[in-house]
C-alpha cells in the first residue's frame, strides 16, 4: 500500500482539532485521530453538547481509505480487519465494554486486457508496437501458386492481470477459403516459448481454433498458422483472414461471486412472485437496469484500454505472477481448462481482434502456336504444335492462311497481348500486298469470352520488346485486350500468291507474344507486370511455293534401246520398222516434276507431212468425257479432244500420265525411213495463268515403214532339193531373160531409194 488512513471528508473541526461527526440519528460526537490506523471517538470528557458518548441505538460509520501501489495485481485474500471497544457508565462507575473485532476481504486482480496482431510471413511496412500492428501501414504480399502461407498471430497481454484459457479463432473470408487447399490451413499445435521466457501449452481444439493456458501480464507469444496456396487459382487480391481472442482473468474469489450471483438470482426471482403492482414491477425492472448499465459502467471502467502505459508491476505483483505460473504448471491441460471455466472472461475490445491480407495474382504463363492451314504432321497440345512440321506448298493465286493461337496455360488472367507477326522479305514479295489481313474486332474464344482485338500503333509503347515489334514494315501486329485463365483463342493472318513468283521452300513466317499480368508491386500498389518471355511465346512456319514443271516424252511401240527417266527418254533411240497395213501407237507420257499442279495441259500431235502421207492418224484412244488414272492411281479427266489434241483436267505435282495416240500404215508403200511425229505439250498454273514453255514441253519419235515383197505364185518346188525358192538354179527351165529383167528393175529401184533418201537428209 502507498497511504492508509480514515477519512473524514464531510466532518467539522472544533477549537480542540477535534473531528466533529454526525451519527445516524444526528447527534455530534467528536473524533481524534491517534495514527493512521487507529481514532478514538467521544474522547471530550462530560460536556452538556453530548458530544463526548455514543447513545444507545445510534452509530457512526467510519470511512478507511488505502492507495495502492502503482503496478499492484495478481493479488487474492488481502485480510483488513478492524478491532473496536469502549466505555460506559454502570450506574456507579465507568465500565469497559468487551472489544469486538471484524475482517474483511479484498482482491486485487489487476486490469485484464489482451491484445492480437496478425501477420503474413510477405507482408511488409510494419513494425509491432504495444501489442499492434498499424493496419494502414500493411503491405500486402504475393503468393505463388503452391506456396505456403504463414501467419504470425501475436498475443500479448498489455493488462495487469494474468489471462487464462485464451482463445484464438481464425475465420478466412470465402475467397481465400476456397483459395487455399482443403485441410491446409490449421494453426500449429505446439508448447511455444513467450517473451519472457516462460512456456506456454496450446491444444488444437478445431484446425482454426487454438487453446493456450496461460499468459502473465505484460508477457506475449507468438503462435502461427498455416495454410498452402492450390496451384489453380489465381487473379485474387486482398483476400483476408481475421483473428479473433477471448481469454478468462482470476477476478476474485470465483466461489464465492457464484455463490453470490446465484442468490441474487434466487433473491430477484422471489421478488418477482411477490410483486403484484404492475407499477412496481416496472419499478423493479427499470431500477435493474440501471443497476446493470451501472455493473457494466464499471467493469469497463475498470477494464477499459488506457490511454497511457501501465504503471510496472510491483515487486508483490511480479511475485505472484511467478507463483501463479508455477501453480498451473502442476495441472494438467484438462484440469486447467475445467478450472478456468469459472474464472471471468476478459470484456472484448476491438484490439483483440486483427487481421492481414495476402494476395494470389497467379502463374501468368502464355503460349503461341503457329500453323499454315496446309500444313502437315503436327498436333496441338496444351497450346503448342508437336510433331514434325511438314511444309505445305502453295501456287499462284492461293490463299495462305495461318492460324495463330494464343493459350493462357497459367492462373493469371494476362492483358494487352501483342502479336507480332512477321513475314521474311522472300515471303513478303511473293504475296499481294494489298491481300495481306489480320484478324481485328471482336472475337469469341473457346470459352465463349468475347475480347477486342485492335491493331497496335506504330509509335505504341508495347513493352520491352518494341524495337521488333510494330516499327517494320513486314510487321503485322495486334492488341488482345484480354484473355482468361485457361482459356484460348484463334486470329487468322491470310495473303494471296501473286502470279510470277518462283519455285521456292522454306519462306518463313514467325510471331511472337508480349503479355501482361496483374500484380502488386513491393509498395503495396497495383500493376501489370510483362508476362517473362519464353520459348513458347515464339513460333513459326514455313510455306513453299509450287509451280508445275510439265515434260513431254514419246515413244513408238516398237522403239527400243531407251528408258523413261524423270519424265523424259535417255539413251539413243533405235526406230521401229512397221509394214503396210499395220497398226503404229506412240506412247505419249506427261510428267508433272514440278511441285505445283499443271491445269488444263493440252496434248498436241504434230505429224511430219511424209509420215501422214504413209501412215492414217487415227487420234487419241481416249475421249473427252473419258477418266483415266495417273501414275500415282489418281483419277484425271479428259476434257476436251480432238483428232490431234487432247485437253487433261489437271496434273498434279510429281504425277504423270500415259497416253496413246494411233495411226495405222497405210498400204502400197514404199520402204522409208525416220518418218517424224512430233508432240507438244501447254499447260496453265491453277490461277490461269500460262506455264511457260520450254524445250522439253515437245518431244518426238520416228519410225521406218518397209514395202511390202512380192513373191511368186506359184512357186515349184526344187526338184533337187524339195525346197521353194524363186531363185535361178540347176536344171531350172526358167527362161533367162526372165533373170535379166528382174535384175534391171531391181537396180532401178534401188537407185530411186537412194535419190529419195538423199532428197529426205536434205529436207
Amino acid at each position: 500500500m502507498e497511504s492508509a488512513g480514515f477519512v473524514f471528508d464531510d466532518a467539522t473541526v472544533d477549537k480542540d482539532s477535534f473531528y466533529v461527526l454526525t451519527t445516524a440519528k444526528g447527534k455530534k460526537i467528536t473524533a481524534k485521530v491517534v495514527d493512521k490506523n487507529t481514532v478514538i471517538l467521544c474522547n471530550t470528557g462530560e460536556d452538556s453538547s453530548g458530544t463526548d458518548r455514543l447513545f444507545a441505538d445510534d452509530y457512526i460509520t467510519l470511512n478507511y481509505s488505502v492507495n495502492l501501489l502503482p503496478g499492484t495485481a495478481n493479488l487474492y485474500d488481502l485480510s483488513n480487519k478492524v478491532y473496536v471497544n469502549g466505555w460506559y457508565f454502570n450506574g456507579n462507575e465507568d465500565e469497559e465494554v468487551p472489544g469486538k473485532d471484524d475482517e474483511d476481504i479484498i482482491e486485487v486482480p489487476g486490469i485484464p486486457e489482451g491484445r492480437t496482431a496478425k501477420l503474413a510471413d510477405k507482408t511488409t511496412g510494419v513494425v509491432l508496437k504495444e501489442g499492434r500492428y498499424d493496419a494502414g501501414a500493411k503491405i500486402s504480399g504475393v503468393y505463388e501458386n503452391g506456396n505456403e502461407v504463414t501467419y504470425k498471430i501475436t498475443v500479448t497481454n498489455t493488462g495487469s492481470a494474468n489471462l487464462y484459457d485464451l482463445r484464438l479463432t481464425d475465420v478466412l473470408s470465402k475467397e481465400l477459403e476456397e483459395a487455399l487447399e482443403k485441410d491446409s490451413v490449421s494453426f500449429i499445435e505446439q508448447v511455444y516459448t513467450s517473451k519472457d521466457n516462460r512456456k506456454v501449452r496450446t491444444k488444437l481444439e478445431e484446425s482454426q481454433k487454438l487453446w493456450m493456458d496461460f499468459l502473465a501480464a505484460g508477457d506475449a507469444v507468438d503462435v502461427y498458422l498455416k495454410g498452402k496456396v492450390r496451384i489453380d487459382v489465381g487473379n485474387l487480391f486482398s483476400l483476408e483472414n481475421i483473428v479473433n481472442l477471448t481469454a478468462r482473468y482470476k477476478k476474485g474469489d470465483e466461489k464465492a461471486r457464484k455463490e453470490q450471483d446465484e442468490t441474487g438470482k434466487e433473491e430477484t426471482s422471489t421478488e418477482k412472485k411477490e410483486e403484484t403492482s404492475k407499477d412496481d414491477e416496472a419499478e423493479k425492472e427499470e431500477d435493474k437496469k440501471d443497476d446493470q448499465k451501472d455493473d457494466q459502467k464499471d467493469d469497463q471502467e475498470g477494464t477499459k484500454v488506457p490511454e497511457k502505459e501501465l504503471e510496472p508491476l510491483s515487486k508483490e505483483s511480479k511475485k505472484a505472477i511467478e507463483e501463479a505460473y508455477e501453480a498451473i504448471q502442476k495441472l494438467t491441460v484438462e484440469e486447467l481448462q475445467e478450472e478456468s471455466k469459472q474464472y471471468a472472461e476478459i470484456p472484448v475490445t476491438e484490439l483483440m481482434q486483427d487481421e492481414d491480407y495476402i494476395n494470389i495474382p497467379g502463374t501468368p504463363l502464355a503460349k503461341i502456336a503457329k500453323l499454315a492451314d496446309k500444313t502437315q504432321g503436327v498436333t496441338l497440345v496444351k497450346g503448342r504444335y508437336e510433331g514434325q512440321k511438314e511444309e505445305g506448298i502453295y501456287e499462284y493465286g492461293d490463299t495462305v492462311d495461318y492460324t495463330i493461337i494464343l493459350t493462357n496455360a497459367g492462373t493469371a488472367d494476362l492483358y494487352n497481348l501483342l502479336v507480332d507477326d512477321t513475314l521474311d522479305k522472300k515471303l513478303l514479295s511473293i504475296l499481294k500486298s494489298d491481300s495481306i489481313t489480320i484478324t481485328t474486332g471482336q472475337v469469341t474464344t473457346k470459352m465463349g469470352d468475347t475480347i477486342q482485338v485492335r491493331t497496335a500503333e506504330k509509335d505504341e509503347d508495347i513493352g520491352k520488346d518494341s524495337e521488333s515489334i510494330t516499327k517494320q514494315l513486314e510487321s503485322r501486329s495486334v492488341v488482345l485486350d484480354h484473355l482468361k485463365s485457361g482459356d484460348s483463342v484463334a486470329i487468322h493472318l491470310k495473303g494471296i500468291i501473286q502470279s510470277g513468283a518462283n519455285r521456292d521452300t522454306g519462306l518463313n513466317n514467325m510471331v511472337h507474344l508480349v503479355a501482361q499480368y496483374k500484380t502488386v508491386n513491393e509498395n503495396g500498389e497495383n500493376e501489370e507486370n510483362y508476362v517473362e518471355d519464353t520459348p513458347e511465346m515464339t513460333d513459326n512456319d514455313t510455306v513453299g511455293i509450287g509451280t508445275p514443271d510439265i515434260l513431254a516424252a514419246k515413244k513408238a511401240d516398237k522403239t527400243k534401246n531407251v528408258i523413261l527417266e524423270n519424265g523424259r527418254y535417255t539413251g539413243k533411240k533405235k526406230y521401229g520398222t512397221y509394214k503396210a497395213g499395220e497398226e503404229v501407237q506412240f506412247i505419249l507420257t506427261v510428267t508433272n516434276v514440278g511441285n505445283g499442279t499443271a491445269n488444263h495441259v493440252k496434248v498436241t500431235e504434230e505429224p511430219s507431212t511424209e509420215l501422214k502421207k504413209y501412215v492414217q492418224m487415227k487420234g487419241f484412244a481416249n475421249k473427252a468425257g473419258d477418266v483415266i488414272r495417273t501414275k500415282k492411281g489418281k483419277e484425271l479427266h479428259i476434257e476436251t479432244s480432238k483428232k490431234r489434241e487432247l485437253c487433261l483436267e489437271k496434273i498434279e505435282a510429281e504425277d504423270a500420265v500415259e497416253l496413246i495416240y494411233i495411226g495405222k500404215v497405210k498400204k502400197d508403200i514404199p520402204s522409208i525411213k525416220f518418218l517424224k511425229n512430233e508432240v507438244v505439250i501447254t499447260g496453265q498454273n491453277k490461277d490461269g495463268s500460262k506455264i511457260p514453255t520450254t524445250s522439253k514441253m515437245s518431244d518426238y519419235d520416228k519410225i521406218n515403214l518397209k514395202e511390202k515383197e512380192i513373191k511368186n505364185q506359184n512357186p515349184k518346188k526344187n526338184r533337187e532339193t524339195g525346197t521353194k525358192g524363186n531363185g535361178a538354179k540347176t536344171g531350172d527351165n526358167t527362161p533367162v531373160f526372165m533373170y535379166s529383167f528382174l535384175s534391171i528393175a531391181a537396180i532401178l529401184a534401188l537407185s530411186v531409194l537412194i535419190s529419195y533418201k538423199n532428197k529426205k537428209r536434205k529436207n
